[in-house]
């Protein structure tokens, strides 16, 4: 799992590029946080690339956000290299 943070600063924002590892036993994966009201409805799937499965999300630079990978629809990953874990 990775985060790669790109910064927009003539637009105050911030193109944050999810990545999760592909695996044989998970078929799906979203992105759910703050930024989009933990609503797997507003979260699109990752897409399958070579290695992993990616997607990008704009957000709004300076702040904060907590969010978790939902994997097929029912489990919960964190990501080892968020910038912190709240419990």
């Amino acid at each position: 799992m990775s985060i790669i943070k790109n910064y927009q600063s003539a637009k105050g924002t911030c193109k944050v590029t999810f990545s999760y590892p592909l695996s044989s036993d998970v078929k799906t994966v979203q992105v759910l946080g703050d930024f989009n009201n933990w609503d797997s409805s507003l979260a699109p799937k990752m897409r399958k690339g070579k290695s992993d499965l990616t997607t990008i999300v704009e957000l709004a630079a300076g702040q904060e956000y907590a969010f978790g990978y939902l994997l097929d629809g029912t489990k919960w990953d964190n990501d080892s290299s968020a910038d912190k874990y709240v419990a």
